[in-house]
């Protein structure tokens, strides 16, 4: 298989599973424990003594991923406290020779992964390492409150004697060789953390990957600056919107990622929610379990994950294999995959009568719901004053969640190009469906989320142009987006123009607790708009940047006033 053959399969596999496991199940606090309590390497090793998961096995592992409707696994080979799980020359410090157990887990579970066809990629930290004093961590890009050392600064606090070319050389380099020799195919490699590495160091990992496994992807995660095979967004992220390129997004279950002792596991809705989320923007669901240090996958993700397999077992078609959906915005009634000439609906609410979507030219020729083949009646039509289109399906009566209605068309889709209202009026303007009217390279663009980044400049300005189905009253809102480190900026000073009209609208603080990637949305104003085309300008007149992060605009949106 070559590697576009080893990427367009990991694409269509859509769904794998991520698998932290080490040391740090022992203390159960998860596996930044090192790093948080500030342990000792020399007091950190002695966990090697009491690693005995004596009830470890691969196959069990491997048949819960397959339940699950996973199409592939990576497990951390090595994590940032430096112990590896499978038998290495370059280290002591492996499952093999330091602990009782005395066996190479890599190995069992490549073994079990070829009896059941499932593809096994391996995790591998390559610059963050907190047990060897060569290792660097100083981190260039990150948090303004924390930009400094997230290495082992407590039992090496001298950044000047590390040396990061001589860890790759000497440690990273023969421990890849490794793992591309010893246990077969390798999906994927997949980098954490590219730190301080330069783009000379990257490249050189890269080079080594292909020329031991010329198949095997590697992730973004490498480095900054080095071209790779597909994207890792940040940990828990879902874009706001569709991506063409190849992209993943790896999320935990339990909290933490390696095992922490009486966390509380997701739903399979919760998680089966994401997993939709995230094909319907043409993404890869990696999601982690953190067994235990008996080597036990805890028993409520299991039960979550069996759950999840099964809605898969049936819907499925709406997930693998798919390409995101076509259209420029989610309908509130949930998510759409497409495949060739069919459309997957797949509807949220379980109590939904009917569904409507906006925008679509192709002809219709059948609906029907997915799991049972119940053909549905709809009804396509086009209002030729407004050029605006509209299909509605008709469901039956009070369901499950999730019910899949898969639409056949006579082409592939055709979408409008237009921002066009849904059934019930409501227009939404992504934030990367604007125009960006800016002088430089320099300013405000779209982050690889779909929200703006660096919009700290005042003469940098968004413009949408939409339309309006029907005469009424409005209420215009912005919803924001914080990203993986919960930082917002406030105080923003904005004026909100529609056609003639100019609106004043403030960014503030409301004191609530921010957590990671979280939407606030905030009300603008209410406005009269009449049938037809109009354009919204927002045009800064105040903005701030005390954490860098300047406004984060995730999109526009018109309510009708009912």
């Amino acid at each position: 298989m070559t590697r576009k053959q080893q990427l367009k399969w990991w694409q269509e596999a859509r769904f794998g599973m991520f698998i932290h496991w080490g040391l740090y199940a022992i203390p159960g606090k998860g596996e930044w424990v090192m790093y948080n309590e500030h342990i000792p390497v020399r007091e950190y090793e002695k966990l090697a003594a009491q690693f005995n998961p004596v009830k470890f096995n691969a196959d069990e592992w491997v048949r819960l991923a397959k339940a699950a409707g996973m199409k592939y696994i990576v497990i951390t080979a090595k994590h940032h406290d430096g112990f590896s799980l499978f038998k290495t020359e370059v280290s002591p410090f492996n499952i093999v020779d330091a602990t009782p157990f005395g066996r190479d887990v890599l190995k069992e579970l490549a073994e079990a992964c070829r009896k059941e066809d499932m593809k096994l990629g391996f995790y591998y930290s390559h610059v963050r390492e907190w047990r060897d004093p060569r290792a660097q961590s100083f981190e260039p890009k990150g948090r303004p409150d924390v930009w400094g050392n997230y290495g082992n600064f407590w039992d090496y606090p001298k950044e000047s004697t590390k040396n990061l070319q001589d860890y790759i050389d000497r440690f990273d380099s023969p421990q890849l060789q490794e793992l591309l020799t010893n246990y077969g195919d390798v999906l994927t490699i997949w980098f954490d953390t590219p730190s301080h590495i330069t783009p000379a160091q990257g490249e050189q990992l890269k080079k080594l990957v292909h020329k031991y496994q010329p198949a095997c992807l590697v992730n973004s995660r490498l480095s900054y600056d080095v071209e790779t095979d597909y994207a890792s967004m940040g940990d828990n992220e879902i874009p706001a919107a569709g991506k063409d390129e190849p992209w993943e997004t790896a999320m935990t279950c339990m909290g933490a990622w390696g095992y922490t002792a009486g966390a509380k596991c997701e739903s399979w809705e919760e998680m089966l929610g994401k997993l939709i989320d995230i094909a319907s923007r043409g993404g890869n669901f990696l999601l982690n379990v953190g067994p235990d240090a008996l080597g036990v996958i805890p028993q409520a993700a299991q039960t979550e994950l069996r759950k999840m397999g099964r809605w898969l077992e049936h819907n499925g078609k709406a997930i693998y294999g798919t390409s995101r959906s076509p259209f420029p915005a989610d309908p509130a009634w949930g998510r759409i995959t497409a495949r060739g000439k069919k459309l997957y609906l797949i509807v949220r609410d379980a109590l939904a009568s009917s569904v409507t979507l906006a925008g679509l030219r192709t002809q219709v020729l059948k609906c029907r719901l997915l799991e049972s083949g119940k053909g549905l009646s709809f009804e396509q039509n086009h209002d030729p004053e407004t050029d605006c289109h509209v299909l509605t399906i008709r469901l039956p009566g009070p369901a499950e969640p999730f019910r899949v209605v898969q639409v056949d068309l006579e082409a592939e889709p055709s979408v409008s190009a237009r921002t066009e209202p849904d059934a019930d009026g409501r227009i939404i303007l992504p934030a990367h469906r604007a125009e960006l009217m800016t002088s430089d390279d320099n300013g405000l663009r779209i982050g690889p989320s779909g929200v703006t980044e660096n919009w700290i400049r005042t003469g940098d300005k968004m413009q949408w142009t939409f339309e309006t189905g029907r005469a009424g009253m409005y209420s215009l809102t912005l919803t924001i987006k914080t990203g993986f480190w919960k930082l917002w900026d406030w105080d923003h000073e904005i004026n909100a123009e529609i056609d003639d009209q100019i609106f004043g609208v403030t960014i503030a603080d409301d004191g609530r607790k921010t957590v990671r990637y979280e939407e606030r949305t905030l009300a603008a104003c209410r406005l009269w708009l009449n049938p037809g085309r109009h354009v919204l300008t927002l045009s800064p007149e105040i903005l701030t940047s005390r954490n860098t992060v300047g406004l984060t605009l995730l999109q526009c949106s018109f309510e009708p006033v009912r």
